[in-house]
């Protein structure tokens, strides 16, 4: 082949292999072997019918790499600015992407999102940071459970829940304290099988002590 690089559009791909064969319209849609995409360690082959760049050895046309797409008047960037890096990930732009514009990073994915970590994993925030969920959140920590959904924040422990601080508030219309048979105590006194002293009326005279709560 006479030109080392030629421009021809995508007809057939082996997406195992990562190869493809390319037709060149300028040349009576002659047709490659199945060439190699250039990987640079990613994955991401193009659409048949694509427009793609290929360069070849002077010994002939099977000889040869497709080095990328190009865009052209069926192939726009879907957007474009200086110092904008943008990364699509699908074939169909503004499904699922990665940009960054020089101030602000954004991963965009209108499907599932799932991130895997094997060992130990750290974030640093040294601003503010905010989680919105609009469906439900839940949150396990090997046999505990925190799960929020509208206005229920479900917290449950597999042995013991503690607070500690200076004041704990709870402020609600009605609050509610059960447990399986077991107690509350608050500064030492109990909910359950606290009694106390109560002076006796004075045709009885004396101290009483109340009964345990019911």
């Amino acid at each position: 082949m006479a030109d080392s690089i030629r421009f021809g559009k995508v007809s057939n791909i082996n997406y195992k292999t990562g190869c493809m064969e390319v037709t060149y319209e300028d040349r009576e849609d002659s047709v490659t072997d199945m060439i190699p995409m250039l990987a640079n360690a990613g994955y991401k082959m193009p659409k048949v019918g694509d427009t793609v760049v290929v360069a070849h050895n002077s010994n002939g046309e099977e000889e040869g790499v497709v080095l990328g797409t190009t865009w052209g008047e069926n192939e726009n960037p879907p957007e474009g600015a200086q110092n904008l890096y943008r990364q699509d990930f699908d074939d169909k732009p503004g499904k699922c992407y990665f940009r960054y514009d020089g101030k602000k990073a954004t991963f965009h994915n209108e499907g599932d999102t799932k991130s895997e970590t094997k060992k130990n994993k750290t974030e640093t925030v040294d601003g503010n940071a905010e989680l919105e969920v609009k469906g439900k959140l839940t949150v396990k920590v090997g046999s505990c459970t925190v799960t929020i959904q509208g206005g229920t924040v479900q917290i449950v422990g597999g042995s013991q829940i503690s607070m500690n601080a200076p004041t704990i508030t709870i402020d609600g219309g009605t609050v509610n304290i059960t447990g399986g048979g077991g107690d509350a105590v608050i500064s030492g006194i109990s909910l359950v099988n606290h009694t106390h002293k109560y002076t006796l009326p004075l045709h009885a005279g004396g101290m009483g002590d109340t009964v345990k709560p019911t």
